[in-house]
């Protein structure tokens, strides 16, 4: 997970996914959480390149469970 910046998952290149939240706030740490949980649906696509991870466009959807 990375939080603001999604820059900084690039100091860890191996990783196999990553989940970016533009923001910091507790209302977003919660989301993120009900996420990963299941709770609600996650969704979108980089705005960005994450250089030797991820190309521009790269997301994913989730339905919640």
């Amino acid at each position: 997970m990375c939080f603001g910046n999604p820059y900084t998952a690039t100091f860890l290149p191996k990783l196999p996914a990553v989940l970016v939240a533009y923001e910091v706030s507790d209302f977003t740490e919660r989301a993120v959480a009900r996420g990963i949980a299941g709770e609600i649906p996650i969704g979108g696509k980089l705005p960005i390149s994450l250089p030797g991870m991820f190309p521009i466009g790269h997301g994913l959807t989730r339905a919640a469970r």
